[in-house]
């Protein structure tokens, strides 16, 4: 891998943390939306159907545009698209809504703060299973960048809910699907370019939505489908395209340049949404602890990234590593 190569891959490894914290943001508003239903346990469901749906017409409907459709067809299904199938199972339905329902049972900020640690898993997997190089410096950069995302996201507090434990392991379940997700998908991607796969990826996962929404919602579900707001629908369905960019460009990321750097890039999306908050003018109260979690961020995204190494006494950047 060269040099333009691996700035390309960090690149829209940052570039899809920027998307994937518009979709929180746009996802957050929709929900807010949706809250009036009397479908809670369901909401998450339902959620996850309009987003994950929304993102795969949008991949389909740019292969159209391309004239691409037929490289996801059942050739590459039948091929390593057999191993997409489990990411984006692991990934999507499991994946989501133990994370959802993770903040529904032990609240945002302790999911998050979580499901954090994805990256870490996803490195050790990558290393295990795919044999994938991660040098002091990256485990180091790592760590930075899942701490520095807990301490933005922890809230601590000490009236737990009942239901707390629950929502916990919830949060460790997503964690480790999504860590496990990436490196099946970079597994599948020695034979699939990114656009096929994430496609590939999207379509199981948002097809399996909607068909849990239709088979639990029963008779109901076209009922409730009729109630659900325009305004709440029309933030969803922006959430599922910035998701499609972003799982695109993830998955590109973590094929070019490695699970290691590709993960940590892509955990800037706390940051992305702290500013999409502001900029949509949602108040944020922004402490010590705040400042201190983005500098963590910051600090391990360019651990990561740059390829540092320690010579002669001196801390050095070589000519490239191979991520």
């Amino acid at each position: 891998m060269n040099r333009a190569q691996s700035i390309i891959g960090v690149g829209a490894g940052l570039l899809s943390g920027m998307l994937w914290g518009l979709n929180n943001t746009f996802f957050s508003l929709g929900y807010t939306e949706f809250a009036s239903l009397s479908v809670v346990l369901l909401l998450p469901l339902w959620c996850a159907a309009i987003n994950d749906g929304c993102a795969a017409l949008f991949l389909l409907a740019t292969h159209v545009w391309r004239g691409t459709l037929r490289a996801i067809m059942v050739p590459e299904i039948l091929g390593r698209g057999k191993v997409i199938l489990l990411a984006a199972v692991l990934g999507g339905p499991v994946g989501q809504l133990a994370y959802y329902y993770g903040i529904t049972l032990s609240g945002a900020s302790y999911a998050l703060a979580v499901t954090a640690t994805y990256p870490i898993i996803g490195c050790i997997l990558s290393w295990l299973f795919l044999r994938q190089r991660i040098t002091v410096f990256m485990w180091v950069g790592i760590v930075f960048s899942v701490c520095g995302t807990i301490t933005l996201g922890w809230q601590g507090n000490a009236d737990l809910t009942d239901t707390f434990v629950y929502g916990f392991v919830a949060s460790l379940v997503a964690a480790f699907c999504w860590g496990s997700e990436i490196v099946l998908a970079v597994y599948a991607m020695e034979k699939l370019e990114p656009d096929v796969a994430i496609t590939l990826r999207e379509c199981i996962s948002g097809g399996i939505f909607c068909a849990g929404v239709l088979f639990l919602g029963g008779s109901n579900a076209w009922d409730i489908a009729a109630k659900l707001p325009s305004a709440g629908l029309g933030w969803m369905g922006l959430a599922g395209v910035a998701a499609a960019g972003s799982y695109f460009l993830y998955y590109y990321a973590n094929k070019t340049v490695g699970c290691a750097r590709g993960t940590a890039t892509n955990s800037t999306f706390m940051l992305w949404g702290i500013i999409f908050n502001s900029l949509l003018g949602t108040t944020i109260s922004f402490g010590g602890m705040d400042y201190l979690g983005c500098g963590m961020i910051l600090l391990g995204v360019l651990l990561v990234t740059i390829p540092w190494q320690w010579r002669r006494g001196r801390l050095l950047i070589i000519g490239e590593g191979n991520g």
